[in-house]
Parts: structure tokens; sequence; C-alpha cells
């Protein structure tokens, strides 16, 4: 028998720019927003959502193109606005990367994002935020755009939002960037124009994500064909059936669906590159309120990015052991969320 649905309330809202945005909500108390990473929507939150719930309002959303969520701008996303607009290069410490993307596009996605996080925190009250990878590099910036002494949409003389931030892919181009670039890698340059199969192959082996991404393109290939995808739709059958949602959310909620979306998280990556003085510049205004978690098996690349934050930001930092990226997510993904929750609880709700 088919476990009873728990209590989510679906809503849409309306960006700055007309989009429909859609976000679900679970629980009472203090209010909290979930922000999402690569190969996700509001929903990968599911369970971590439903054990959060018993202290907060818990609100997760879906970004643009993942879940019910309305598209980018065309302006930005357009073929002739990418050819208009062609990758150049990225000068960090003493050496020259190729960019992946125009720098155009990844400032526009980011400002896109930030833009639309403002809207659902505004409307939910959010108090705290929580990102994941992509989302936790779009969480970042959301605090430098809105909370920094010197931007023009300063909102300073309020109090920033306590954040927590699960392994965000941070670099820096005043810093020694590791020799092996994910998230310039030459090779993830096919991302936007390939099958949402090899889209997700180029994913994984530029992005050193998952236990097998050292195989070759052709194991992989197998693998995700024959075995993850097979998978996933089983899951997707399971999850109707003991969730009872709407069936806009299923073409794109396994990562063979959501593969189409991922060129969107490497350009928040690539944009999110800068000068760590951006960082530096919300010390003061964020102390005490920053929280960098991650896994001690994840990827090194991650671990560096938590690194940084505790050392620019003056963050507090947590390793869990034995965990890597997919900690948080439900547990379909892998995640352990059970393992997070008195910590979140005690983060955002300690003086």
């Amino acid at each position: 028998m088919a476990e009873p649905a728990p209590p989510f309330t679906h809503h849409f809202i309306t960006a700055n720019d007309g989009t429909p945005l859609s976000y679900y909500t679970i629980g009472t108390g203090p209010s909290i927003l979930l922000i999402h990473g690569a190969g996700s929507y509001a929903l990968t939150f599911r369970d971590l959502a439903v054990l959060l719930s018993k202290h907060f309002t818990v609100n997760t959303m879906s970004r643009r193109g993942r879940g019910r969520s309305g598209p980018y701008p065309a302006a930005l996303t357009s073929s002739e606005a990418l050819a208009e607009n062609a990758p150049d290069t990225l000068v960090a410490s003493t050496k020259t990367y190729p960019r992946v993307f125009p720098e155009s596009f990844c400032r526009g996605i980011i400002a896109t994002d930030i833009a639309d996080i403002r809207t659902v925190a505004t409307a939910t009250g959010a108090e705290y935020l929580l990102g994941h990878s992509s989302g936790a590099v779009l969480t970042l910036n959301y605090l430098i755009t809105y909370y920094s002494p010197d931007s023009n949409t300063s909102s300073s003389e309020k109090v920033p939002p306590k954040v927590i931030l699960y392994e965000p892919p941070l670099f820096f181009s005043d810093l020694a960037l590791p020799e092996f670039h994910p998230l310039l890698s030459r090779e993830a340059a096919a991302l936007a124009k390939t099958s949402p199969t090899e889209t997700l192959i180029t994913a994984i082996k530029a992005a050193h994500l998952g236990p097998m991404w050292f195989l070759p393109r052709f194991a992989l290939r197998f693998l995700v064909n024959k075995v993850l995808g097979p998978k996933q739709e089983a899951e997707v059958a399971l999850r109707k059936e003991r969730d009872g949602e709407e069936e806009g959310d299923y073409g794109v909620c396994t990562i063979i669906g959501l593969a189409g979306t991922i060129r969107f998280d490497w350009a928040v990556g690539e944009g999110g590159i800068g000068h760590s003085d951006r960082v530096k510049g919300i010390r003061e205004v964020v102390r005490g309120r920053v929280l960098a978690i991650g896994g001690d098996k994840s990827v090194g690349y991650l671990q560096q990015g938590l690194d940084a934050l505790e050392r620019l930001l003056g963050a507090k930092k947590a390793l869990y052991k034995g965990a890597g990226h997919e900690l948080v997510l439900e547990r379909a993904k892998g995640g352990q969320p059970e393992r997070v929750v008195d910590d979140v609880v005690k983060f955002f709700t300690e003086d």
C-alpha cells in the first residue's frame, strides 16, 4: 500500500518579466527557501523538506526550465543571442582558460535566477536560505547583490537571511585555480549541442561527479541508457502513486529529463567566477550568518570551495563523514537528508 502523500501545497508566482515560477510549501513556523542545483527541481528536496517541516515552513522552488516554472528569457537563450556573443577566455591567476559560454549569457542567467529567488523569498517571507551546488553559488550571489554595503540594490539596512551553502563550485580569478577546471573544460562546450544522454555524460565527466565519472563515454552511455533511464522511470511511477503530484512535474523530474537545463548551471558556475573581494566585501554584513557544509567524499574542488568560504567570509564549516555531493537530496537520488536536519535546525534557530 502506498504511503500517504505528504501535505505539500503547490503555488505559482509571477517573476518580474511575467514568467510563472513554481514552488511547493510544507509545514509551519519560520520560513525557509530551498534552492536546487543541476539536474534537479523543487521536489528533489522532497525528503529534506518533510523532515524540516516539523520546525519550519519549508518552501522549495523550481528554477526556470525545471519542474513547472517557465523558461529563461529568449533574449538570453536564443541561438541568435549566443551567436552574437562568442565565448572568449578568462584569465585566472597566471593562466588563461577557455570560456564555455559568453560572459553576457552567464551574467544574464545569474541575474535572472537571483531576481527569481528574490521574488519567491519576498513572497514567502523567507528568513533562511539553503542552496545546493549551483543553487549555493546563486545563494551567495544573492547575498552579494542585495546585502553588499556598496550595492546599488543594497538591502544593507536590513539583517540578511541566514544561509546554508552545500558545496558550491566556487573559483576566484585572483587565486590559483585547480589544474583541472571543470566549469571551463573544453569538453563541457558540448553541453548545449548534444542529446540529453550525451549532455548528461559530458556533465558527469567534466565535473567529475558520480562514482564512475572516469569511465569512457561508451561505458557511461551504456549505464545511462540501460540502467539509469529505466530505473528513474520506475521511480517516477512510484512517486506518482505515492505523492499524487500533478502530471506537469513528471516529464522533467528525472536527471535525463533535466539534462537540457544543465547548461544553465554551468553558466552559473562560470559566471560566478570573480575576484575574491566580491565575497570579502560582505564578510562583516553576514558574520555568523553563513554555514558552509559538504561531504568528505566529494571531489576536491567542491571542498576547496568550502575552504574558501571559511577563509574569505569567516563562514562556519562542517563536513559529513562518508558523504558526497548528493547528501541533502532526496533518498531516491542517494541522499541522506536525515543526517543534516539537526544541524540545519540548530544553525537557523540559534542566536
